[in-house]
């Protein structure tokens, strides 16, 4: 007999492992998931199973009990820690199984491990075995490539019980599911812009005051392995051919590590590059303070629609539209459907495709991306309050 769709618990749970193991463009679509967790059970205790990725992008979320780091060494140790994680629930001195794990990536292990410790209910994505398993919820297969991937994680939390799910969406306020820097990574941010205009007004005194920050990243590990993405620099160059034309924006530059592109000379005085030695947190600050990102199809995409930020992208064909930087508009539209309001966007995101064979006529590709962002700039960049 087949499981039902919907699981509809039929006890209130008194602790929740949210179990997340992802990048930087996952993690950021579990935010809201875990928002509307919290919005459907007030009184539950919320616990976090992270990797280093998503304790620093939650760390200032009020809407976590917890945080706990289970993915940050071997596979054993991780699988340890992830026990110890479902076992240790609830105060210290009252450690408490949890009652609830939803668990993102079905790693068999992981999930049988938390039947056999008796957890009540087990929530992931379609797995066959759960049509057979007690306390092993079905979520219905379908195909993540037709739909953005911030509802392959809503649809765990709508999962446990629709009718609470719409309800709590309709009224949740969705600017909570904002990541938020800390203190110290704003004042780092507000140090480096402090002391790049400095710089550039004693290199250029007749440069007028800037009025727009534009970051470019040019990398993108998925991206690049499949083949889809521009030279590192060639966006290096779309700066130098972005800035003379828009003198009134400061250009930022974006990277990590040590790459070849970080030592190549910057000509235009309102293009500048920016290391990130920090955390996470550095650059989400440093985009929050951003009007629009000019990237491939990876984290800082996501985190700038997280943070209501402009997005003009060079994307592979098939992460349309998967991993559009839209995510939390389509939450707000389907939310303004619920309640019966005009749809409000949250940012404004467009593309240049890469289809298949693009690599033939990269120039082609690649001088399409740099139009289509000197037009984005004009149309909607520049009409933004001005302020950095």
């Amino acid at each position: 007999m087949a499981a039902p769709v919907c699981l509809v618990m039929k006890f209130a749970p008194q602790h929740i492992v949210f179990d997340t193991d992802s990048g930087i463009g996952d993690t950021v679509q579990y935010v809201p998931a875990v928002l509307l967790l919290r919005q459907m059970y007030p009184q539950t205790e919320i616990v976090l199973s992270a990797n280093p990725i998503a304790a620093q992008l939650f760390a200032n979320c009020d809407f976590i009990d917890r945080i706990f780091m289970t993915y940050d060494g071997p596979y054993e140790e991780c699988f340890g820690n992830y026990t110890h994680c479902l076992t240790t629930c609830g105060h210290e001195d009252n450690p408490q199984l949890c009652d609830l794990a939803i668990i993102n990536h079905r790693r068999s292990r992981f999930i049988k491990q938390a039947l056999a410790l008796g957890v009540k209910e087990v929530v992931t994505h379609s797995y066959l075995p759960a049509l057979y398993t007690p306390r092993l919820h079905f979520t219905p297969w379908y195909p993540r490539t037709w739909s953005h991937e911030i509802f392959h994680y809503q649809l765990l939390i709508k999962t446990l019980d629709p009718k609470r799910y719409r309800q709590c969406l309709a009224a949740v306020d969705l600017r909570k599911a904002r990541i938020q820097p800390d203190d110290a990574a704003k004042q780092a941010i507000d140090a480096f812009l402090q002391k790049t205009l400095a710089e550039v007004r004693a290199q250029a005194p007749q440069t007028p005051e800037y009025q727009h920050l534009i970051l470019i990243n040019p990398q993108s590990y998925t991206s690049e392995r499949k083949g889809y993405n521009l030279k590192h620099e060639d966006f290096v160059a779309l700066g130098e051919y972005l800035a003379p034309l828009y003198p009134q924006c400061l250009f930022v530059i974006t990277s990590t590590g040590d790459h070849p592109f970080h030592h190549i000379p910057l000509q235009a005085p309102n293009l500048k590059l920016f290391i990130n030695e920090g955390s996470l947190l550095h650059l989400v600050a440093l985009i929050q303070r951003a009007h629009l990102v000019l990237t491939p199809s990876t984290g800082p995409a996501h985190l700038a629609d997280n943070a209501g930020v402009d997005v003009c992208g060079v994307y592979p064909y098939y992460d349309v539209p998967r991993w559009n930087a839209c995510g939390i508009n389509l939450l707000l539209k389907k939310q303004a459907k619920l309640r019966g309001e005009p749809y409000q966007p949250n940012n404004v995101f467009a593309q240049v495709s890469l289809q298949k064979g693009w690599q033939e006529r990269y120039e082609e590709f690649k001088m399409q991306y740099f139009k289509f962002c000197v037009d984005f700039i004009a149309q909607h960049t520049l009409r933004l309050p001005p302020a950095i």
